[in-house]
């Protein structure tokens, strides 16, 4: 962004706003935060003396102090405009840019991520107008697709590196097509902002990172299989989820003291027959080295594993070998006497645990962030655990259902109830419920598609839109 370029706006605010958003697969034009939008503008973000500030016409849309949930009609209104379902915020706790949440949005132009946002989220911008993007250092992860298919993005600069740049994070955008397109021409192979290495376009047998990347997003050298031998610089601390995964010809890994992460997959389906991993390596992800010898310089780096792990249709992302012996597929369900759960197609043994939390701090912070108070009087906490055999909490379901029976909690029989749930930012959302069935008496039954917290509170206790 250039200096003297001038911006319209009506009110200046220093610090982040939150503005709810219309649901995940709404049009998210009614919205918007952090933004400099073009056409018709509800707000617009600059840095002014190295500071990330909001400008905002209010006039175009309501603004809420993240101190002060929106209660009462302005919550009523706008879950009108989700025919009743609870809204969400743009913005969670001035941290996170939440999943989907300007997605498909065609007031955006140039985004200045703000200083403070940590996480941009799965899909957070995909489909939407924006032409360029600014993040900050701080930032720490963009979800896989935040920008997918913005078809006029041409431009994305990195302030700092952030470790964690998830697959397809810019994939069908106009800055990644032009940067492959231009094959041929007398630029670098490898696109590079602020420290991350995005993406390689080389056709080369023998590949060396430049010096400066400290981290390789995900999936950038996936499938060259030309590649035969690979340096990393030693200024690299992480090599993401899948970076290399495919490269069938590579047989020499030479990898550079200093590094710190290597991200699921990072290596799969290499051909080297042996890796040294230095000391300074302390995060190794599943099936980092599949199919790869590994000698380890110091104590082997503690095992971790990424988001895409815990996607049910992920299965060979959790390593869980086949089990001739193993019993028919389906779920069993550890918790309270009665509790029981079917996965739609199951195909394979699962656990489902439910528990009862004690100290409800994350559900807690969700109803005050929606409702303005706590969780109410006489309600139940439950957390709820899916697993297979890899010992991996699964969470996203996809187009799946897990459909849940809970006996009825002691003082909840015979009361009208409603269930609410957590989704992946920690945001409420309403679930529907069965009650008082002849087949299902003393029980409740409902379904997920996200495995998460439920909050199962009386009618009468909780929260209503326009409370």
């Amino acid at each position: 962004m250039k200096k003297g370029r001038r911006f319209w706006g009506a009110l200046l605010v220093a610090a982040l706003v939150l503005v709810q958003f219309p649901g995940a697969e709404a049009d998210a034009a009614s919205s918007a935060s952090a933004q400099d939008t073009r056409g018709k503008v509800l707000g617009s973000t600059r840095v002014v003396g190295n500071r990330a500030v909001v400008l905002w016409d209010p006039a175009q849309s309501r603004v809420y102090d993240r101190e002060k949930p929106p209660v009462g009609p302005p919550l009523a209104e706008f879950a009108a405009r989700q025919e009743g379902a609870l809204p969400k915020y743009a913005v969670v706790d001035g941290t996170v840019i939440a999943d989907q949440a300007f997605y498909q949005s065609k007031e955006l132009g140039v985004v200045v991520v703000p200083e403070g946002i940590r996480e941009i989220g799965e899909f957070a911008y995909a489909r939407s107008s924006v032409t360029e993007v600014l993040i900050p250092a701080g930032v720490q992860a963009v979800g896989y697709g935040a920008f997918y298919h913005c078809d006029s993005l041409s431009g994305v600069t990195f302030l700092g590196p952030v470790e964690d740049v998830a697959a397809n994070a810019f994939a069908h955008t106009l800055w990644l097509e032009k940067f492959f397109a231009d094959g041929g021409g007398e630029g670098s192979d490898f696109l590079i902002t602020g420290g991350v290495l995005v993406a390689y376009r080389g056709e080369e047998q023998t590949v060396a990172v430049p010096e400066g990347v400290e981290v390789i997003a995900a999936e950038a050298f996936k499938g060259h299989g030309e590649i035969t031998s690979l340096t990393l610089p030693e200024s690299l601390r992480v090599v993401g989820e899948a970076a290399f995964e495919g490269c069938s010809g590579l047989r020499s890994i030479q990898l550079n003291q200093g590094l710190e992460k290597i991200k699921d997959r990072a290596f799969s389906g290499c051909k080297a027959k042996r890796v040294t991993v230095p000391a300074s390596v302390t995060e190794e992800g599943l099936l980092a080295f599949d199919g790869v010898s590994v000698v380890y310089e110091g104590e082997p780096p503690k095992q971790t594993y990424g988001i895409s792990a815990t996607r049910l249709s992920n299965e060979s992302y959790r390593d869980v070998p086949p089990d001739p012996e193993a019993v028919a597929a389906g779920v069993v369900t550890e918790g309270p006497e009665g509790a029981g759960a079917v996965l739609e197609d199951a195909s394979r043994l699962y656990t489902l645990q439910i528990s009862v939390v004690s100290d409800p701090v994350e559900a807690g912070r969700a109803f005050e962030r929606t409702f303005g108070r706590g969780i109410p009087d006489g309600s139940v906490v439950y957390q709820m655990e899916l697993k297979d055999a890899s010992d991996i909490p699964i969470s996203r379901l996809g187009s799946r259902t897990l459909t849940v029976t809970l006996p009825l909690p002691e003082g909840l029989e015979g009361v009208p109830l409603r269930l609410f749930g957590l989704d992946r930012n920690g945001q409420l959302e309403e679930l529907a419920l069965e009650q008082d069935t002849e087949e299902s008496a003393g029980r409740i039954r409902f379904g997920v598609k996200f495995v998460s917290q439920i909050v199962l509170c009386p009618q009468g206790e909780a929260p209503g839109q326009a409370d």
